[in-house]
């Protein structure tokens, strides 16, 4: 992800991604990270007000990995683990590269999320071909 964004997201959830380095995954994931982390902050805000010693979860690493999305925390609760699951969910749907609709794709033997245009894209300028994927 580009620095700018990376940058974007710590600024707005300092107590979420205060300890992560950096995102291992493309831009267009962005939103639906800014997202996951909107709503999991939102709900430890909510249970603090509750319980002042409620859990401040962290992100320790967001990364791409078989071509989806997966963010690890130092612990999180019910709520917390279900957005995470929703935002890993999307993002099988959607390009990694451009934000798009997109499909799981094997390209020179990685897994990647990408729509048609970044995929042709990668491949011409790789010379990468897509491979056929079990899942088609």
């Amino acid at each position: 992800m580009k620095a700018e964004l990376e940058q974007k997201l710590k600024e707005k959830y300092p107590k979420l991604l205060g300890e992560l380095s950096y995102f291992e995954c493309g831009d267009g994931w962005y939103n639906i990270i800014n997202k996951m982390c909107f709503l999991v902050q939102r709900n430890i805000d909510i249970q603090t007000k509750r319980d002042p010693k409620y859990y401040q979860t962290q992100f320790v690493q967001i990364k791409e990995k078989f071509g989806g999305l997966r963010a690890y925390t130092n612990g999180q609760d019910e709520y917390s683990s279900a957005v995470i699951d929703m935002a890993e969910n999307m993002a099988s749907c959607t390009c990694e590269k451009c934000g798009n609709p997109g499909k799981n794709r094997v390209i020179g033997g990685w897994w990647s999320t990408y729509c048609q245009p970044c995929t042709d894209e990668f491949t011409e300028r790789t010379g990468k071909k897509e491979e056929k994927n079990e899942k088609d």
